[in-house]
């Protein structure tokens, strides 16, 4: 049913702005966050590639609106097993978000963390080290308290006794 009434604001957006219009795109992002919540991760990507696209247009290529759905993009990648393709769009989302938001905000580190979590998958762990020592930075800087900057802070903790470890 969501979805249902989601298709016609969607259609009634068009009406009524044949132009592209913002609220398009933050249409298009619900519809894909209700396919992703239901599974639907083909439909849902295809659905945040096009949220993306109009808020590129309407909003700018350096707005918030879009680095938080080219983190959806990451998201929805990274749940299909796409970890490479995931780490490509989070790193774009990253630089977006940088630019919106300034270097030290928690958007920034969430993002930071997601990278992390695919680089790992990837198997590539010493730039996923570098990421979560970044994302903890920033948690730490910002006094982040989130189930994300604890995991990531145990990470790093974790890490830090691993390379003490190797040392003696």
């Amino acid at each position: 049913e969501a979805r249902v009434k989601c298709e016609e604001c969607l259609a009634m957006v068009r009406r009524l702005h044949p132009e592209k219009h913002a609220i398009e795109g933050r249409i298009l992002h619900q519809m894909g966050q209700l396919a992703s919540d239901q599974g639907l991760y083909q439909e849902a990507l295809q659905l945040h590639i096009q949220a993306a696209a109009n808020y590129k247009d309407t909003k700018g290529p350096n707005s918030a609106d879009y680095g938080q759905v080219l983190s959806m993009i990451g998201t929805v990648l990274g749940t299909m097993g796409l970890y490479s393709e995931a780490v490509e769009r989070y790193e774009e989302a990253v630089e977006v978000k940088r630019k919106a938001f300034g270097d030290c905000h928690i958007e920034v580190a969430n993002t930071l963390r997601n990278i992390a979590v695919c680089r790992g998958q990837t198997g590539d762990t010493e730039d996923a080290a570098q990421d979560l020592k970044q994302a903890h930075a920033i948690y730490t800087k910002v006094g982040a308290t989130s189930e994300n900057a604890q995991q990531v802070a145990a990470l790093v903790e974790e890490m830090e006794k691993n390379v003490e470890w190797s040392r003696t």
